[in-house]
């Protein structure tokens, strides 16, 4: 579900009409940006998906081995 999210943006087309004025190096940000997009994109569902398996009870060290997360990132969501 996660990654038909992500795939439904189109970084491609936001990346040209935010970028698309910079000339000879546009195309080399756009790669960039659009690496960052995903990146954080990526890790906001990472934090919403840690989120959500804290709400349904499960443990620390389990979410960290689904997630990859640190102990200490899981409980900070915890305590926010």
């Amino acid at each position: 579900m996660i990654k038909e999210t992500v795939n439904k943006v189109d970084i491609n087309e936001l990346a040209d009409d935010v970028f698309g004025y910079f000339g000879d190096d546009s195309e080399k940000l756009r790669r960039s940006e659009q690496h960052e997009f995903y990146r954080y994109g990526k890790e906001e569902a990472t934090i919403t998906i840690a989120k959500n398996m804290l709400a349904k009870g499960m443990d620390v060290s389990t979410i960290s081995e689904v997630t990859s997360l640190s102990i200490d990132e899981i409980n900070a969501l915890k305590n926010n």
